[in-house]
């Protein structure tokens, strides 16, 4: 098993980032299954040490870096 976010999705792999300056390559061949995870990537708490302005202004970044 092999998680992480989806950075490239090509004909022949798929490139994963398993962390801020990591990523995994996995050919196309040796998938078996692809699947949504059901955790957030968001550190638990995040939004609780954040200020309600500081929260807004992470999400408006994100919504505009699609």
């Amino acid at each position: 098993d092999q998680s992480g976010v989806v950075r490239k999705d090509a004909l022949d792999e798929v490139v994963l980032a398993t962390g801020p300056a990591t990523e995994v390559h996995i050919a196309r061949s040796e998938i078996q299954e692809m699947r949504p995870g059901i955790v957030s990537i968001m550190p638990q708490g995040l939004d609780q040490q954040l200020s309600k302005q500081e929260l807004a202004d992470l999400i408006a970044f994100l919504k505009a870096n699609r």
